[in-house]
């Protein structure tokens, strides 16, 4: 299981919309959103076993749905979790194809996110972390696709 305190948790937050996603559009009110909710956030983070029942049990927090959800993941695991925004989720379907499709609350997160971090090294051009990977998608996807 996770151990996050409640200091790491913030910064975690902090990380996603600060520094991932300053730009997103309503990311003010998902921020108090979620600094609002960041014991929750926390327990959820440390006491699901798996990314794909954290993901479930994140997006039944009010304010926070997948795009959310996922960048939270992102923020506390970034090695492993994919933040699945409208322009990371339309490159891994539409331009990469290293997913089939956008549905990511069916129990398929966690594989969706193994897939692509196994994929990195072999992108074109190599991506070193799922961070470059969100850059890269922002500025070359064709389509803007909400994860689902």
């Amino acid at each position: 299981m996770a151990s996050f305190d409640k200091k790491q948790a913030l910064a975690s937050i902090n990380k996603l919309f600060k520094q991932l996603w300053p730009m997103m559009e309503g990311v003010g009110e998902r921020y108090r959103d979620c600094l609002l909710q960041v014991d929750a956030i926390r327990s959820i983070v440390n006491t699901q076993p798996t990314h794909d029942a954290r993901l479930a049990a994140l997006i039944l927090l009010p304010g926070i749905k997948v795009t959310i959800g996922s960048g939270l993941l992102w923020s506390f695991f970034p090695a492993e979790c994919v933040p699945f925004d409208k322009h990371t989720t339309g490159y891994c379907v539409m331009d990469w194809r290293i997913m089939a499709d956008p549905k990511i609350t069916n129990g398929t997160y966690g594989a969706k996110c193994a897939a692509i971090v196994a994929g990195l090294p072999t992108h074109t051009p190599p991506l070193p972390a799922i961070e470059d990977l969100v850059l890269w998608a922002a500025a070359h996807r064709t389509v803007e696709t909400p994860a689902l």
